[in-house]
């Protein structure tokens, strides 16, 4: 079984659920770029 939702709506899952949240990408990517410098060129 496979709930999928986004940080908006919040979901309880039991384990044996596979939760798939469609925004985590982006707030993984915010959260990863945290401390980089602005200048992309810098940051690699």
């Amino acid at each position: 079984t496979w709930v999928i939702t986004d940080r908006n709506h919040p979901v309880q899952a039991p384990a044996h659920v596979r939760l798939i949240i469609l925004d985590e990408q982006e707030r993984l990517e915010t959260k990863l770029s945290e401390g980089l410098p602005a200048n992309q060129q810098q940051a690699i």
